[in-house]
């Protein structure tokens, strides 16, 4: 399922984005064939399966591909490389750092902190800021961590302990995206071109 993922984010980020979406993907234990609900209450599919995380990676990636313009994203953008490395890292953690045998309630955070500790895009987003200032690099680094740190939407520990300085990320257009494309799929209504 991996390399369908790849394909897709091949085709629509730009080659720097791509390099830096591969470099994530080594540095992580591979999780993209485990079940995306560890108890099996969750993210099933329409034959009553649960999907495995690759597959609902997939799925969203697809979706928002095919719906990104509503985002004013276009293929081979900054902007493109952000919300597809938004999508491909919101649960690249899902069973933790060291993959256990259930999902990590701080799965998001745990895929921050990857992000963040990952050079090629901290120089990336150095580059951008070269080119476009530091206003546009910052929006798009902070978009990316709300929208893989927050892609839980309510249910994410911050705003479910009631810490309400945290409910404005809830609100950015890229975690609203991200957490309703996480939602249709777990809800099992997003299809893909695997579906037909």
């Amino acid at each position: 399922m991996i390399s369908k993922i790849l394909d897709l984010c091949r085709e629509n980020m730009t080659e720097e984005g791509f390099n830096i979406l591969i470099d994530i993907n080594g540095s992580i234990v591979p999780v993209w064939d485990r079940a995306s609900s560890s108890t099996g209450k969750y993210h099933k599919r329409h034959d009553g399966a649960v999907s495995t995380i690759g597959h609902h990676t997939y799925e969203m990636m697809y979706a928002a591909m095919k719906t990104k313009r509503q985002l004013v994203i276009e293929k081979n953008t900054i902007r493109c490389d952000v919300l597809c490395l938004a999508i491909f890292a919101h649960d690249m953690n899902k069973y933790g750092i060291v993959p256990g045998v259930h999902t990590a309630t701080n799965h998001s955070k745990q895929a921050v902190a990857v992000l963040r500790s990952n050079a090629m895009l901290g120089g990336y987003l150095i580059d951008c800021m070269a080119t476009w200032g530091p206003d546009v690099s910052e929006n798009l680094w902070f978009s990316l961590l709300r929208a893989v740190g927050f892609h839980n939407g309510i249910w994410e520990k911050e705003i479910m302990a009631g810490e309400l300085e945290h409910m404005d990320n809830l609100n950015h257009p890229l975690v609203v995206f991200v957490h309703t494309l996480d939602m249709l799929s777990a809800a099992g209504v997003l299809r893909s071109d695997m579906d037909d």
